[in-house]
């Protein structure tokens, strides 16, 4: 009969007759096939519970791939309102914090089956049928070992259940936790929707009339660098788009319309004919005729001073006058309205020998060239694409023809300078002849005379003439009417080394049509939109918002790192359900282990004297005969050690008893975790990562950041500010589970060493049934708050990887050395500018950068530009002191011109009278000291207005408004007015300040300003260099050179007005010049300091220096994330705190370490307490347990039967090695601490 062959594999049943490896294979005696086969395990490494997790990988990825898809191309969905500046709380939520939440969440999940396999491997494989060896089986401490090296280890025992769970906490800890929480990475995302707008519609009136509102606008964005209006750019204006209904505020969006497209050009062609040559009075004489003959333009180069006359004869035969002594020369001249000669000229400069002192005729024009251009307007229909709410044009695609538009007069007239708008009736009445009402606003257009000279020098030296002063521009490119076209033709040239260029006819075209487009389009957004003629029109809106993309690299690594996890479980589970394991419970308790050695005298009696050996000297003992040991289940009793096989050294007393001392070599043999080396390590390194973190934030916070290794892609940097704080973060964790693996097992212990110790809190309770991270209810019932303290530093370590993850970024910063502050310069440029920008500010524009109501801020080099943030700087604030009060009556005296001859009135109120035909202002001793000096300002009817001064008292100045009523009833129409004067005269004196200030800012805009020290006077005589007169009293000088070099008076015109707007009760109920005089001090001096800050803004890099400073420009730097600095030093000072007190308070049992299942049993071998954990009934170690507890017993640790032995014992009834046995004891264990 053939002998039947079995399968190894095949023999896992209930019960098994014969070992899968036949003992006798092997020389060793058969064990009995008379007990059960357990399929006892715990929950989480049953099949049920890693099909779950198998699941939930899967699901992940599923879910995953979903998300990550849905995110391409349009990124991914957002949770609650949209904005392009701030990511909702809920959607920063669900990408930033909840991916990382899921993978630790992950990762506390396989914790679990991972803990159960480690702790339970040497019952699994004592329950091999064949049995195995005490150093494959008793003498593991896998549970204890480094988390990195127990795969190694595994792999090298062929512990292949402990090698897959070991890869999977590997994986789901280095791979899929870190790279998860990268999946997602904001970024600015745009999505499409369909929609409403309204169309505003535009005048087709050609008699609309124009204020000078647009110039200024346009002047603004020519000259001085701001922003056009909305819905325009330099060459055309469309169409205004709004919102249908009120949507409230919104964020920036793309809008797709169709609209209209305003713009205007120019057909031009070159001058037929250019003749230079001379006047019959022998003055220079351009004639310029068109091309086909039909026009001819004369322009006349005349020698103005004779007698401080001009020869008004030599008129009749110039059409307009000009000057070619200067370097260049602008011309444009309006033939009509839509035509125009536009010609460019290099001047002649002075004939050799002379000079502008004498009464010469000049050297002719080197060049000239010249063309005659019309105007055009049109409309076109075009797609544009436009950024809502701001109103700025991305683009525009023109459909169709573009249709020509009639002209609109007053934009016509406007580009010769002149303006149709007249005055308001509130400031002018016709029946007062020209008495204005205080407060109007110029209707003059800006002036660019400044500007020329900024960018192209001044005229030559002692150059001046009547015109020249009155009129015409002073700088080197000489300009008639600087009020015209010609004014913003040359606002896109910065210097004139690149003029000569003008003499070219297609670069001449250019530059004036340049400045004919940027005019009509701002005039078409600002003054011929009509708000009430509106149409609906689809859109398709592009909303711009701050949301969250994928990283697909991360998104990659992730999916892999959770296939292979699936993977490695799934062949997990099939290795756990072919493995037996003869236990009926946990086997982890004290009273279980006591319970199992009860049943297993042969194993007890190869322990003898096991606790005074360490435990591989026990392993090697328990080998050392060939015996084999398998765990057996026994119906009834519950599992036992049965010892089979060797030589029959299993009755032999093969452990030698201990000598008289205590101080054997096993009580030295503590685990790794729990000595002092390794505890101070843990320790010092833990408050060095904490003192570097400190470190590195406080560094980045007092200089601006850390200097950059490299550029942000740079390993340098990656490796700094990146892969090492991540590797950092990930050692963290398993270092905190190995002591807290370490510190749960010798708990029990630790009760037991202090003697008389319940049940409850010694030999029934089991930390080992759940892994380090969970024993925080546990350890907090039990009363052991340090390991509570521990289990909850686990718990935040999951955290700090991600922490340490987000804690450095770069970011770009303007990188300086400390600098000093210096006033290098005095205010000379005498322009409207500051007037232009005060005005634009009152209409709701922002505020001029680094500037607030009444001080200009000194702009730090080291300060960021325009980044969003909200930022706080260091600096200084310069500003004025204004003081004003009124001169009185008593010292204010008139004369007038004979005038009153022919009045009404009978009493004439002036002093004296005055032949000419200017009336004048007389301020009486104006220094304050009784002398005869007077100040005097002329003026003429009816009004007058100026600021002036005097060198007897230079730091003094006399703001003056003055007028003359009309004679409601005159006797003489030709001189109408009043005999009347009335005046409001103050005197005002101006002292600079400067501070030292913290200031928060935001994009350049002041938001708070905080004074830290301020300058005495001696201290600002310092900041100046030598030569400078003061801020305050060149910037009165300068405002008082402009009023009294022009006849229109609008300098002082615009600050009645600036003082209005800031102060309405300054007007009177009636027409009137003057201002309220107990308002206009105060009125006064706030528009002074206003304006001082302006204009130092305007010119600080003139005027000011911050010498010292080494900038290096904007350069990358790192910085550290304040909150994720928080939660780094919080979870590493709890973890640095709870570790101080483990490895300083509690040291660890007095005794061996029961690491290993030997060391376990050394203690328990001999314990009396054996027989009573194996007397209550129960069907598992958990109802076993309660019966013990509720027989009240009390158990401890230490010395027993005389000092024969040492281990646990039960209190009651048993004779303990008291005496000098215990003192023993005790001061053995006492030096134990000190080592």
């Amino acid at each position: 009969m053939m002998k039947r062959s079995i399968n190894p594999k095949s023999l896992y049943y209930r019960y098994f007759p014969i070992p899968s490896t036949p003992a006798s294979a092997i020389g060793l005696e058969t064990p009995p096939a008379t007990f059960k086969y357990s399929t006892w395990r715990p929950a989480p490494i049953r099949t049920p519970f890693l099909i779950f997790f198998i699941g939930l990988c899967g699901l992940l990825i599923i879910l995953l791939s979903l998300i990550t898809r849905s995110c391409v191309p349009h990124g991914c969905y957002i949770f609650g309102p949209h904005s392009d500046t701030a990511i909702p709380s809920a959607t920063s939520f669900v990408y930033n914090q909840l991916p990382t939440i899921v993978s630790l969440c992950l990762s506390l999940v396989w914790a679990l089956p991972h803990h159960d396999i480690l702790r339970l491997e040497p019952y699994f494989q004592l329950s091999k049928p064949g049995g195995v060896t005490a150093r494959e089986s008793m003498a593991i401490e896998y549970p204890y070992t480094f988390a990195l090296l127990v795969p190694l280890d595994a792999w090298r025992r062929r512990h292949w259940a402990v090698v897959l769970s070991s890869s999977v906490l590997l994986i789901t800890n280095l791979v899929v936790v870190p790279l998860i929480s990268g999946i997602f990475e904001e970024k600015v995302l745009e999505e499409s929707l369909q929609g409403t707008a309204v169309r505003y519609g535009i005048t087709n009136n050609t008699d609309t009339t124009l204020s000078t509102k647009f110039t200024y606008s346009a002047f603004d964005a020519a000259w001085m660098s701001g922003s056009l209006p909305p819905f325009t750019t330099n060459e055309y204006a469309l169409a205004p788009i709004g919102q249908t209904h009120g949507r409230g505020r919104w964020g920036k969006e793309l809008w797709i319309v169709n609209t209209e497209l305003y713009e205007a050009t120019l057909e031009c062609e070159a001058a037929g004919r250019v003749r230079i040559g001379y006047t019959g009075d022998r003055n220079v004489g351009v004639n310029i005729t068109s091309a086909d003959g039909k026009e001819v333009v004369r322009f006349c180069d005349l020698d103005s001073w004779f007698d401080g006359r001009l020869k008004d004869y030599e008129m009749s035969y110039c059409d307009e006058y000009t000057e070619f002594i200067t370097p260049w020369t602008s011309i444009a001249y309006q033939l009509r309205l839509g035509r125009y000669m536009f010609a460019w000229a290099r001047g002649g400069g002075l004939p050799k020998g002379l000079s502008t002192s004498n009464s010469t005729r000049y050297t002719l024009p080197q060049e000239i060239n010249a063309v005659f251009c019309n105007t055009k307007y049109w409309r076109q229909d075009v797609v544009a694409n436009i950024t809502m709410p701001s109103g700025h044009i991305e683009g525009t695609t023109k459909k169709g023809e573009r249709k020509e538009i009639p002209m609109f007069g007053s934009f016509e007239r406007s580009l010769n300078g002149t303006v149709d708008a007249p005055s308001s009736a509130r400031f002018r009445e016709p029946v007062k002849a020209d008495l204005v009402g205080f407060g109007y606003k110029p209707v003059q257009p800006p002036d660019v005379d400044n500007q020329l000279k900024q960018r192209f020098g001044s005229r030559p030296d002692g150059w001046d003439t009547y015109y020249v002063r009155s009129n015409g521009s002073s700088s080197s490119v000489y300009m008639k009417n600087k009020y015209s076209l010609s004014g913003f033709s040359l606002y896109s040239e910065k210097d004139n080394k690149t003029l000569d260029k003008m003499l070219d006819k297609e670069t001449l075209i250019e530059t004036y049509e340049g400045a004919l487009k940027m005019l009509f389009s701002v005039a078409v957004s600002t003054e011929l939109v009509l708000q009430n003629d509106t149409v609906n029109i689809p859109v398709t809106r592009r909303v711009a918002t701050r949301g969250f993309g994928v990283n697909k690299a991360w998104a990659q690594g992730t999916l892999a790192g959770l296939a292979f996890t699936m993977v490695l479980v799934a062949m997990l589970t099939v290795v756990l359900r072919r493995r037996p394991c003869n236990l009926d419970g946990e086997p982890n308790s004290i009273a279980a282990a006591l319970r199992l050695l009860y049943h297993s005298p042969e194993l007890c009696r190869k322990m003898e004297n096991s606790e005074f050996h360490s435990p591989r000297k026990i392993q090697e003992v328990l080998d050392g005969g060939d015996e084999r040991y398998k765990l057996e289940l026994v119906p009834g009793e519950g599992p036992r050690i049965r010892v089979f096989g060797g030589d029959g050294g299993s009755t032999k007393r093969l452990l030698s008893p201990p000598e008289e001392t205590y101080y054997p070599s096993a009580y030295n043999q503590k685990p790794w975790a729990l000595r002092m080396v390794p505890g101070v390590s843990f320790l010092t390194c833990f408050i060095l990562v904490t003192l570097i973190l400190i470190a590195t934030f406080s560094y980045a916070r007092t200089h601006d950041g850390i200097p950059m290794p490299g550029s942000i892609n740079s390993f340098a940097y990656k490796f700094l500010f990146s892969y090492l704080p991540l590797a950092v973060g990930m050692a963290i964790e398993p270092v905190l589970v190995t002591l807290g693996a370490s510190h749960a097992m010798i708990a029990p212990y630790r009760a037991l060493t202090r003697g008389r110790a319940y049940a409850s809190r010694s030999v029934t309770i089991d930390y080992d049934k759940s892994p380090p991270h969970f024993q925080l209810i546990r350890s907090l019932r039990s009363g052991n708050y340090i390991l509570a303290s521990l289990t909850l530093s686990i718990l935040l370590s999951n955290v700090l990887a991600v922490a340490l993850v987000g804690l450095y970024y770069a970011s770009a910063a303007s990188v300086v050395t400390p600098y000093s502050l210096k006033v290098i310069g005095d205010f000379n440029a005498t322009g409207n500018e500051m007037y232009y920008l005060f005005d634009k500010n009152l209409g709701g524009s922002l505020r001029q950068t680094w500037t607030t109501n009444e001080y200009y801020v000194v702009l730090p080099p080291f300060a960021r530009g325009a980044n969003g943030m909200q930022e706080e700087y260091p600096t200084q604030a310069i500003g004025v002191s204004v003081s004003c009060s009124h001169v009185p009556a008593d010292r204010i005296s008139y004369s007038c011109v004979p005038s009153g001859l022919n009045m009404s009135y009978e009493e004439p109120q002036c002093s004296t009278m005055d032949l000419g035909d200017w009336n004048h202002v007389y301020i009486h001793d104006p220094c304050g000291a009784s002398t005869d000096h007077s100040l005097r300002y002329a003026w003429n009817n009816p009004t007058g207005d100026s600021i002036v001064r005097t060198t007897n008292c230079s730091d003094y100045f006399f703001p003056i408004w003055v007028e003359r009523p009309m004679d409601p009833e005159p006797k003489n129409r030709t001189v109408p007015w009043v005999n009347d004067f009335r005046s409001v005269v103050m005197n005002c004196s101006a002292v600079e300040e400067v501070k030292n200030v913290t200031v928060t800012v935001k994009d350049g805009q002041i938001l708070k300003l905080n004074p830290v020290h301020d300058y005495n006077q001696d201290q600002i005589k310092e900041l100046y260099t030598r030569g400078t007169v003061g801020l305050s009293n060149s910037f009165t000088t300068i405002i008082e050179a402009a009023i009294n070099n022009t006849r229109t008076n609008n300098y002082i015109a615009w600050f009645s007005y600036l003082m209005l707007s800031i102060s309405p009760d300054l007007a009177s109920p009636t027409l009137s010049h003057l201002p309220n005089s107990t308002f206009a001090p105060a009125a006064f001096s706030k528009v002074y300091s206003r304006l001082f800050a302006i204009n130092l803004r305007l010119y600080d890099s003139s005027l000011i220096s911050t010498s010292g400073t080494k900038d290096m420009g904007m350069v990358d730097r790192v910085y550290v994330s304040t909150h994720w600095f928080i939660v780094s030093i919080i979870i590493l000072a709890w973890a640095v705190v709870t570790m101080a007190l483990l490895y300083g308070k509690e040291r660890g049992v007095k005794g061996q370490m029961p690491s290993k299942l030997v060391g376990v049993w050394a203690h328990l071998y001999r314990s009396n307490a054996k027989e009573e954990c194996a007397d209550v009934q129960g069907a598992n170690p958990s109802e076993r347990g309660r019966e013990l507890r509720k027989r009240g017993n009390r158990y401890g640790y230490g010395p027993f039967e005389g000092g024969k032995h040492v281990g646990v014992y039960r209190d009651e009834g048993l004779e303990v090695g008291g005496g000098i046995e215990m003192d023993r004891w005790r001061s053995w264990t006492s030096t134990l601490d000190e080592r």
